[in-house]
């Protein structure tokens, strides 16, 4: 009679079917044969399109049989559909069916699912259909084509036989060598069909469908997963550009039974698995399990797991969902546990898979680097990834990351790449820069503006809109004329870079990596900012354009700072130094025509700046009556420059260097003097006095020449002499313009002299517009004529040509002269408010002008408000009160004259309150006509009672509102400015100092020779004839070398003290302490996970954990040599590594049988082992090994791993092939040791058991089946395969039973450390124990075991005292333990 076996149906999404099914072996015998035949044909499979919605794309799917070969698979994918290879492929198993998730875990999983797939260009593989995990799947995709309006690519597999539409998706189908036709498919709710069995709907967000038909009419869920398994193997083996294979995570999410088989596959692939934890099902208990010991997972602790989950489940399936969920910790080390709840899930979902896959080295350095990068994930990229574990990236594949991070904006990074050691220099050219430019997004209008503009000069794009925006000329820097650059310059023009494109963080990166010139790198990023902000429409834009060049501001003030505090002189030669990496501009000058005021008023530039402005002389005066005495000196010396030694003057530092020298040379003659050289020293004496008189008139005439030339000397005479032209004017104005006075001599020559003087200050303004700083004349006009006091000179002496034009035609005309008068009397009245700028140098007088100057822009606003009320008010009167007016001058002087005073209180009542019987208003009633001027009456109003209403309401509005109003925005104004007038004026002061610099010695009139002068000079040398080395300083290299290197000094003093103000902020170090609180409380919470680990370890150890084997002498198979390799003897205390013992020595040995290289066996280390490249306490992807150990952690010293129970009296690897752990497994095949009946013991009446053990051919002991893990394949399970059907076909076991247990995969009992007499220091065993136990007796029965390579044979666990090989009787312990059976 045939006996039937069980076996579990696992189904994938999740689903568990309440049937056993039941096969005979006949049946399963079927089954293996059709397997061994092959798959059909591919050219049967069908192939269709999926139109779901009419204005939506469709989707491809193939019909395949569930038995296809993998190069089916991959023609299906990669030739047919032509799908492009992944950078990732995610596989989402989970729930189907009561599928329950918070909508918050829901929304999580959605965004972390794009984010680590679909913006990756990676693969979606779930199950397809329109149910549990997969519609999330699905509706996941949707969200992302709609937000991005882009496809991605999402899988899904799935059962034929379950789905609906099942005829017309086969009908449709076509072969390979058709067209397709496809239909539109309408999705359906679950429901039941006529025979009773669920169907489902696909998923329409998905791309593509695999649909596996097992050709069986009732086909069940389930079917394919062992195809799925093999499709993401065959995808996972593919390789892309970069020659890799792709990375694959499985994620679990809730789940079934098929979802645990799926897993359990996954694993054995060796595929990392995400558990999301929190979201039920075997995800829930697969985390629980997680943390529990090994040994206590049995079916009793699954059975309550899946009852507390609310799981049904028959009484035969446990055993086998027992085994999966087994097996599933065997692979402990690729799962990783991970919550949706958490605070940063999204986040961190991203680093879950990123660190499964770097832990695993599934693809290669550049793979990783590239999935960190699109998750910017820069901390896992330096933590995992960019390290001395794994291969270096080449540098042009660095470099395109590194571009990658510059066009997203991934400052972290960025700095990484930095650090790495990245070679700009090597791979940034003009061509690069311009790729970065084109690519950046988000730019400026300005910037896209710039960067299409059209030149016909030879020059890059990116450096035209860098000069445009700074407003320099060309630069001189040699990167300019090269196309390569060096580090240095690279960093500087990726700093230009992020600054036009406002990347902040990544801007201030390339600041920090800045080796010199920091100062003006900030005060550059300052006026680009500012220059964008101004060109900027967009209010937003412009606001953050300002907040960012204020950053650059304070950093460059900052720095400012320090280097005051150190050393003025260098901090003035770092201001007025000329940049010619930076446009051949100074910092001075950049921050005048940026605005920056803060900068400007900072004591060192004001410092500099008051140095400039008295030149030669040194002001000593504080006082009121101080100053008063100091202007009178002044003045003096102006008009007898004998008086000028008389001024407290400054030495420069060549005239000490001089004056030194001289009187050392004479010190020197003196010395030489012989006793018979008087006579001819008294005439060197002489000569010697007529140089010393010479030399003191040169210096007088120097000093002289200096005083002049200082530009407050030069300001006292352009004040004097400016108010002699007022006088002049005002003669001029008075006496020279009337009819009677026109043609009088005296006039005329005042009249001409006026003339010149004002042609000669046009000159002068010239001048300036010829010194602006810009390349074209028509923008140093439009430069000079932006200030508001080149703006009054150019109204004045226009006002002026125009005024004394007329008054010259006058003399035929005499109709002109009042427009001559008029105009002249404007010019003279802006040339009278022109001399507030010149007092605006005043410390006191300055500020007060500054702030008048803003009120008038707020009185601007008040008359735009009082003129719309006047307009009304004046209008409406007029009319009620003259409505039969017929003269056009006077409805409009009516509608003006009054408003205007009743603003200043004058009301006009008689005339707006008008009565005819009083005498108050004198006026005619005659009739009033255009050409009537004869008469000097006005015109009598009409009475009007609704008139004084109006003006009460006007006189309200005007004098009550509107004034009030104007005083409450002085007083803004006011309060606004009293704490910035001193700033503001401090700024003004720098264009005052500047102008007064470069102006010639000579004041207006007399300039005109000094412009004369300049113009024969130009014309001989084409050179201008002034200089400006007081704000512009050319350094030559050496000092130049020195001074930056002294500012980037002072530059990292700044940014230690700030960081150390900011850590010792109040907010800081409260952010600083809640921080520790949660790493504390997180870390203690790790702690008592780990103590209750700790203390499951502990249960499961034996009492002594001092191994014994380990240090027995002479070790093993060295006997057979002549020379006997003996361990260092160690007492018992003396073993843990932790006790220290100075006079340990042990002798390093390792077999010659090792150090021949087998496959089994690590190659030898060189001499210097800390640079070996074996990666311990993890798996080695180099060598293909898992080097983790079962007993955790484990030390590494000088580059070699140290044996976790401590010393053995032994280094090396003795007979051990590898490093570290040697992972073996042992398989103890148990039954009932029988009589009839079970045998009992007497004492306790436990059953006992009998194994199979073979004998050793080395050692002669009997021993346990089982051997070495070899390259971190699972190949216990095949060798214990190949070994019992071996033994069952020589002993002659029925082949029903065989076919059973080779199905059987055992349950792992033990792994642990092994107390093997083959360890060493630095090799040691842990292996593995799984049991297979025949409880019936069924399958090996009553006969002899026979096996045609090995001595076998049964035997019965009756004593504590097997004399098994090495450290197995403790495995037979275990195993008795596990099956409750006497030890």
């Amino acid at each position: 009679m045939l006996k039937k076996m069980s076996k579990t149906i696992m189904f994938n999404n999740g689903r568990q079917s309440n049937d056993i099914e039941m096969e005979t072996i006949d049946q399963r015998q079927v089954n293996h044969n059709t397997e061994q035949d092959g798959s059909p044909d591919s050219s049967q499979i069908k192939y269709g399109k999926i139109q779901f919605d009419p204005d939506e794309g469709h989707a491809k799917y193939a019909i395949v049989s569930d038995k296809e070969t993998d190069d089916t698979l991959h023609n299906i994918l990669f030739i047919k559909w032509k799908m492009h290879t992944p950078n990732i492929v995610i596989s989402v198993t989970g729930g189907a069916q009561n599928f329950k998730l918070r909508p918050s875990q829901v929304k999580e999983f959605r965004k972390s699912l794009i984010k680590a797939a679909v913006n990756t260009g990676g693969w979606i593989i779930s199950g397809g259909t329109h149910t549990g995990v997969m519609k999330v799947v699905g509706e996941a995709i949707r969200d992302h084509i709609v937000a991005h309006e882009s496809d991605a690519i999402a899988l899904g597999i799935a059962t034929f036989r379950v789905l609906h539409h099942q005829k017309d998706l086969h009908d449709s189908a076509v072969t390979a060598d058709k067209d397709l036709t496809g239909f539109h498919y309408k999705p359906k709710s679950v429901c039941k069909q006529e025979d009773s069995a669920e169907k489902v709907s696909l998923d329409k967000h998905h791309s593509h469908f695999i649909l596996v038909d097992d050709d069986k009419e009732k086909s069940k869920f389930g079917k394919e997963i062992e195809l799925r398994a093999r499709l993401e193997r065959v995808v996972a083996q593919k390789k892309g550009v970069s020659s890799e294979k792709v990375p694959i995570v499985c994620i679990l999410i809730q789940g079934g039974a098929g979802s645990l088989k799926t897993v359990h596959d996954a694993l054995k692939l060796q595929t990392p698995v995400i558990v999301v934890g929190d979201t039920g099902g075997w995800a829930d208990i697969l985390t629980k399990l997680y943390d529990e010991p090994f040994n206590s997972v049995n079916e009793s602790l699954i059975s309550n797991l899946l009852t507390d989950e609310g799981m049904k489940y028959a009484s035969n399936e446990l055993t086998n969902w027992t085994n999966l969920a087994r097996g599933c910790l065997m692979q402990k080390r690729l799962i990783t546990i991970f919550s949706l709840d958490g605070d940063n899930s999204v986040a961190d979902l991203d680093i879950a898979i990123l660190q499964a896959i770097v832990k695993e080295d599934q693809g290669s350095t550049k793979q990783h680097l590239q999935l960190a990068l699109a998750w910017n994930r820069c901390d896992i990229a330096q933590s995992n990834i960019l390290t001395d574990d794994h291969d270096k990236i080449e540098a042009k594949d660095m470099w395109k990351f590194f571009h990658d991070a510059l066009v997203k904006d991934q400052t972290g990074f960025i700095r990484l790449f930095l650090d790495y050691g990245l070679e700009l220099e090597e791979h940034l050219n003009e061509d690069s820069l311009k790729l970065l430019y084109e690519d950046a997004p988000n730019k400026n209008k300005t910037v896209e503006r710039l960067l299409k503009k059209k030149n016909n000069k030879e020059i890059s794009k990116y450096k035209r809109v860098y000069k445009s925006l700074l407003g320099v000329k060309d630069s001189h820097d040699s990167a300019e004329t090269n196309s390569s650059f060096t580090r240095e310059q690279a960093i500087r023009e990726l700093f230009k870079w992020a600054v036009i494109n406002n990347r902040q963080e990544t801007a201030r990166v390339f600041w920090d990596a800045m080796s010199k010139e920091e100062l003006a790198a900030a005060v550059v990023a300052h006026k680009l900012l500012t220059k964008l902000a101004k060109k900027s429409s967009e209010s937003e834009l412009k606001k953050e354009y300002y907040e960012h060049a204020d950053k650059y501001q304070s950093l460059a003030t900052g720095i400012l700072t320090k280097c005051y505090e150190n050393n003025c002189k260098k901090t003035v030669n770092a201001v007025t130094r000329k940049l010619d990496s930076w446009g051949n501009t100074t910092c001075l000058e950049l921050t005048a025509s940026s605005n920056a005021k803060d900068f400007m008023s900072h004591r060192a530039v004001q410092s500099h700046l008051e140095d400039i402005w008295y030149g030669i002389v040194r002001k000593t005066a504080n006082g009121f009556w101080s100053e008063i005495l100091f202007g009178l000196r002044t003045f003096s010396c102006i008009f007898f420059p004998i008086l000028v030694p008389t001024l407290s003057l400054k030495n420069s530092d060549d005239d000490l260097h001089k004056e030194s020298s001289t009187q050392e040379n004479d010190a020197a003659d003196k010395e030489k003097l012989l006793p018979g050289e008087h006579k001819t020293t008294q005439d060197s004496q002489q000569k010697m006095k007529s140089k010393s008189f010479k030399k003191k008139l040169t210096d007088l005439k120097d000093k002289i020449k200096s005083f002049y030339n200082a530009p407050f000397v030069k300001f006292f005479c352009n004040v004097f002499f400016y108010l002699v032209f007022l006088l002049l004017f005002a003669s001029v104005l008075l006496s020279c313009t009337g009819s009677t006075q026109i043609n009088a001599q005296s006039c005329s020559f005042r009249c001409w002299v006026l003339f010149i003087w004002v042609i000669i200050l046009g000159l002068d303004e010239l001048r300036q517009i010829m010194r602006m700083k810009a390349r074209k004349k028509r923008r140093k006009i439009l430069f000079w004529i932006r200030r508001p006091d080149n703006q009054l000179d150019l109204a004045s002496f226009l006002c002026f040509i125009v005024g004394f034009a007329l008054l010259k035609i006058s003399f035929s005309y005499q109709e002109c002269q009042l427009s001559a008068r008029i105009f002249m009397a404007i010019s003279f009245i802006i040339y009278c408010l022109r001399v507030f700028s010149l007092f605006a140098v005043h410390a006191d007088l300055g500020p007060k002008l500054l702030m008048v100057t803003k009120m008038l822009k707020d009185l601007l606003f008040f008359l735009f408000i009082w003129a719309v009320i006047f307009f009304a008010y004046g209008v409406a009167s007029q009319a009620l009160l003259y409505p039969d007016e017929k003269s056009a001058k006077n409805k409009v002087f009516g509608s003006v004259y009054k408003p205007y005073w009743q603003l200043y209180g004058e009301l006009f009542l008689s005339e707006i309150d008008y009565n005819p019987d009083a005498d108050e208003f004198t006026c005619s009633n005659a009739n009033v006509t255009d050409n009537a001027t004869d008469t000097r009456m006005p015109h009598c109003p009409q009475e009007n009672a609704f008139v004084p209403i109006l003006s009460a309401i006007y006189m309200l509005l005007v004098n009550v509102l509107l004034l009030n109003l104007l005083i409450a925005m002085f007083s803004y104004t006011f309060e606004k400015l009293i704490d910035k007038t001193d700033v503001i004026w401090k700024f003004e002061r720098y264009y005052l100092v500047e102008e007064y610099y470069f102006r010639p010695c000579l004041v207006v009139p007399f300039s005109i020779f000094s412009y004369i002068r300049s113009i024969i000079l130009w014309l001989y040398t084409c050179k201008e004839d002034e200089s400006g080395i007081k704000f512009v300083k050319e350094i030559k290299d050496k000092q130049l070398t020195k001074l930056l290197t002294w500012e980037h000094a002072q530059t990292d003093s700044y940014l230690e003290d700030q960081k150390i103000e900011e850590e010792n902020k109040s907010s800081t170090r409260l952010e600083k302490l809640a921080s520790k609180l949660e790493s504390l409380e997180k870390k203690f919470d790790y702690q008592q996970k780990l103590m209750q680990r700790l203390s499951a370890f502990e249960s499961r150890q034996t009492k002594s954990e001092v191994h014994i084997r380990a240090r027995t002498s002479p070790y093993p198979k060295s006997k057979e040599t002549e020379d006997l390799i003996k361990r260092f003897n160690l007492e018992d205390h003396l073993v843990p590594w932790n006790v220290p013992y100075d006079g340990y020595n042990p002798t390093c040995y390792t077999s010659p049988e090792v150090k021949k290289e087998p496959p089994w066996a690590d190659k030898p280390f060189g001499d210097d082992k800390k640079n070996n490249k074996l990666r311990f306490n993890s798996y080695d992807g180099r060598s293909k090994v898992d080097r983790s150990s079962y007993e955790g952690r484990y030390m590494v010293v000088d580059g070699l791993p140290r044996n976790p129970r401590g010393r053995t009296g032994l280094a090396g690897r003795g007979v051990l092939g590898r490093y570290g752990p040697n992972h073996s497994a042992v398989w103890a095949f148990t039954r009932w040791k029988r009589n009839g009946k079970k045998v009992r013991k007497e004492k306790d009446r436990r059953p006992v058991i009998e194994f199979i053990s073979i004998k050793r051919k080395d050692t002669g002991q009997w021993a346990i089946p089982g051997g070495m893990v070899q390259s971190g394949k699972n190949v216990t399970e095949t060798w214990a395969r190949e070994f019992i059907k071996k033994l069952l076909d020589k002993s002659k076991i029925n082949s029903e039973k065989e076919d059973y247990f080779l199905n059987f995969a055992g349950i792992e009992v033990f792994k642990g450390y092994s107390d093997d007499s083959r360890n060493t220091d630095n090799a040691w065993i842990e292996t593995s124990v799984f049991s297979f136990h025949d409880n019936s007796n069924s399958i090996f029965g009553e006969g002899k075991l026979e096996h045609p390579d090995e001595d076998v044979e049964w035997k019965e666990v009756v004593s504590s005292s097997l004399d098994l090989f090495e450290d197995q009787e403790s495995f037979i312990r275990k195993v008795a333990e596990f099956r409750g059976a006497f030890f």
